[in-house]
């Protein structure tokens, strides 16, 4: 959550009013003509975090570590996927009343 410092107000931490964010496809424009995109997509193989990452700080080693990260996230979402979903079947088995089906 973000807080202020005593004295602190929104007018006081927000100096910069003509701030612009900064975009994917803007970095892509800017880098069009330049083979650092050639040698970006290559290194990120069409990971936006990566590209993103690449592009902004024109430093690839940010890129990979920010896919490192990203393929973490996604290998351990995967795999609590899979514990989740045997958690949910094991508690659908046990709460089924085998006593009450009957037999054809």
């Amino acid at each position: 959550m973000f807080t202020y410092e005593n004295g602190e107000t929104w007018e006081s931490v927000n100096i910069h009013e003509d701030y612009t964010p900064v975009f994917l496809d803007d970095l892509i424009d800017k880098y069009t003509d330049d083979p650092f995109l050639d040698q970006a997509n290559a290194t990120c193989e069409a990971d936006q975090e990566c590209l993103f990452d690449t592009l902004a700080t024109h430093d690839e080693e940010v890129g990979k570590a920010s896919k490192a990260s990203s393929e973490q996230f996604q290998s351990e979402e995967n795999q609590l996927g899979k514990e989740l979903m045997l958690c949910l079947n094991l508690f659908a088995l046990n709460s089924l009343d085998f006593a009450s089906f009957q037999t054809i």
